[in-house]
């Protein structure tokens, strides 16, 4: 195989696996960010953690958004 096909093979082969992983890395800051964002009250405007499962409000139980 010539030498400039090896070369231009190689480049695109990093190209490639850089790619792949800038675009796993955005997807990964992207649901961290997402993450950080605390759901709103409708009726008493409390926030509530993400890892609180459940549909109403610990506080008056309305209706999170």
């Amino acid at each position: 195989m010539p030498t400039w096909l090896t070369i231009l093979l190689i480049v695109i082969v990093l190209a490639v696996v850089v790619f792949t992983v800038k675009s796993i890395k955005s997807k990964r800051a992207e649901e961290d960010s997402l993450k950080t964002v605390e759901r709103i009250c409708k009726l008493c405007e409390k926030t509530v953690p993400n890892d609180f499962d459940k549909s109403l409000c610990p506080h008056c139980k309305g209706l999170l958004s």
